[in-house]
């Protein structure tokens, strides 16, 4: 958890494949493990942004398969702040995924009406629109 109690659950793209033979094993495809705060201060973070970050932080990787109904089975790493693997199992954990892409349409709706369509999101390949 954070200094400002706020959780994130996000998917891991692009960068290395994660190993899922490092860190502590919590089940199969979920690990707990340890990511270092960079040497070099990464754009569009601020000094005093930078400096504030712990040295390191356990984050839990977990992978996914996920499938749609005529859609082409895809395997995702999410990367989350909630650590406890009892408390938030995989399953509940990939619905909450899906849940924070099926408000992406209203906010792309929204963006249309306000003249507002150059910071569009992307959703999933695998996740079927209504």
């Amino acid at each position: 958890m954070s200094q400002a109690d706020i959780d994130t659950l996000m998917r891991l793209n692009g960068g290395p494949k994660v190993d899922f033979r490092k860190g502590r094993k919590l089940g199969p495809n979920d690990r707990l493990i340890a990511w270092k705060k960079p040497a070099q201060r990464p754009k569009g973070c601020t000094e005093e942004e930078f400096d504030a970050l712990p040295a390191s932080m356990t984050l839990r990787h977990v992978g996914l398969t996920a499938s749609a109904s005529g859609h082409r089975t895809q395997t995702i790493t999410l990367v989350i702040t909630l650590l406890d693997a009892v408390a938030y199992p995989l399953q509940q954990l990939g619905e909450l995924y899906l849940q924070r892409w099926s408000v992406e349409p209203h906010f792309r709706e929204i963006q249309i009406n306000l003249g507002r369509t150059c910071c569009a999101a992307r959703h999933p390949s695998w996740w079927k629109r209504k």
